[in-house]
Parts: C-alpha cells; sequence; structure tokens
C-alpha cells in the first residue's frame, strides 16, 4: 500500500526513511490514522512473514506519546497486545526487542 505522510509532521521524514528501509526488509505496511474512529491508535500496523506483526507509532527525535496514546497502550499491553515507538530508521532493531512505548510517556 503507498501513501503519501500528511505534510506538517515532523516525525515525517524519519518515519517516511523508516517505512523505506521497512518496506526493503519484507515487512507490509498499513497506515492506520485518517477518521476520528482510530483516535489514539498507533501510526501503523506492520506485518512480517517471518516477524510477525507490530503496531508501531512514529515520532520525532523529542516526540512524546499523547495521553489517551499511553493510556491505550497500557491498556493493550495488560491484554498481552504492544506498540513499539520508532523515530527513523536507525532505530529498526527495537522491533527486535521489548515494547517500548512506556519509554515514550
Amino acid at each position: 500500500m503507498d501513501f503519501k505522510e500528511p505534510r506538517g509532521r515532523p516525525e515525517a521524514e524519519g518515519a517516511a526513511r523508516l517505512k523505506t528501509l521497512m518496506k526493503k526488509e519484507g515487512w507490509k505496511i498499513y497506515r492506520t490514522h485518517g477518521n476520528l474512529y482510530q483516535r489514539d491508535f498507533p501510526d501503523l500496523r506492520c506485518l512480517h512473514k517471518i516477524h510477525g506483526q507490530r503496531w508501531v507509532e512514529t515520532k520525532s527525535q523529542t516526540g512524546k506519546l499523547s495521553i489517551g496514546q499511553g493510556k491505550q497502550f497500557a491498556e493493550w499491553a495488560e491484554y498481552g497486545d504492544n506498540v513499539w515507538v520508532l523515530r527513523d530508521e536507525k532505530d529498526y532493531q527495537w522491533l527486535f526487542g521489548q515494547p517500548n512505548w512506556w519509554r515514550f510517556v
């Protein structure tokens, strides 16, 4: 699925580089944002034939989760679903470690 990044988002450039690398590494990426019903959802739903699925939230180098995201991601973690926060392609290896959303609250 190809899509354009919204303009004016500080994390857009890093997120674009991250997605380029992920696609090269075999990830299928779906953008989740776009309407009121997806409020506080992570930015991306990512699937890989070997590594499985990941929810990914992209942030700028100084970005933090919103209060709503922090609450939602904590609730998901209680039920065994998790979110990885990545800033750009340099953070790609974080996908293979423990979920790290709580570091960005």
